[in-house]
């Protein structure tokens, strides 16, 4: 039985597409027979069934959530060293000194702003969902697709 994928003259080095996908690892994926995925033991499921391919994009999306929030903490602590550097640079006190009227400390507070907020928007734009189609998803989260 030869899948379509298979079919006609000019499919010849096309891709197969996965039918089974392991549930708990996300990171196996077979095209012809379910069987046992070997890091975790536990049977692949069918990917024609709809809660499986809710489970599967319930998990890219917790993936695509973590990714974000890390390149987010990332960002944040990249823009306070980069405020710290300038107030650093051009000699700024980062600490004022109460009785002090100039109020230098509050130009380590306003970069500090200004830089973690380009820095959110910067990570907001760059930061993608995660993809909606079956296929796209376990292409995205790196998943092996084998022949069985």
């Amino acid at each position: 039985m030869s899948s379509p994928v298979d079919a006609g003259p000019f499919r010849q080095g096309a891709e197969r597409q996965a039918r089974f996908v392991c549930t708990v690892c996300y990171l196996t994926a077979t095209v012809d027979e379910a069987g046992i995925c070997s890091c975790s033991g536990s049977p692949r499921l069918p990917l024609d069934n709809p809660e499986v391919v809710d489970m599967l994009r319930a998990f890219a999306a917790r993936r695509a959530t973590t990714r974000s929030r890390r390149l987010t903490a990332v960002a944040v602590v990249a823009a306070l060293i980069v405020a710290l550097a300038v107030c650093l640079a051009f000699g700024l006190q980062i600490d004022t000194d109460h009785h002090s009227t100039h109020g230098e400390g509050s130009w380590f507070v306003a970069l500090g702003f200004v830089f973690v907020l380009g820095a959110v928007g910067i990570v907001s734009l760059l930061s993608k969902a995660a993809p909606t189609h079956t296929q796209q998803i376990l292409k995205w989260l790196g998943t092996k697709v084998s022949p069985s």
